[in-house]
């Protein structure tokens, strides 16, 4: 993981264009947001970062517009549908549900006004 800032300020310096980052989980939501710090970025002026499962607002000055999930709700449907595949009950590999999530805005994105 210690090449993921120097990898994500490459990619930023070789895609100027980009102007948001949508992170699958936080870390990689903080390594955006060490490369944009490296690179003079402002974020959320220059780029937006957004990512699923912020952390407890406790743990960081820093709050990431995020999707918050259940992840209990999550990790319990996953181990029923395993548990039904093993036992037979379902034999149907592309089943899929959705689970809620709620939008939780941070001080990483911003409103643009047209």
């Amino acid at each position: 993981m210690d090449q993921c800032v120097p990898l994500t300020e490459a990619f930023f310096k070789s895609h100027k264009n980009v102007t948001a980052v949508v992170a699958a989980e936080y870390n990689f939501a903080m390594y955006a947001y060490e490369a944009c710090n490296s690179l003079g970025y402002r974020v959320p002026d220059d780029m937006a970062i957004a990512t699923f499962d912020g952390p407890c607002p406790k743990t960081t000055p820093w709050h990431f517009t995020h999707i918050r999930q259940d992840q209990w709700a999550m990790g319990t449907l996953a181990v029923e549908s395993l548990w039904a595949q093993i036992e037979k009950e379902s034999t149907d590999d592309h089943a899929s549900q959705t689970l809620p999530g709620k939008l939780i805005l941070g001080n990483s994105t911003r409103m643009i006004v047209h």
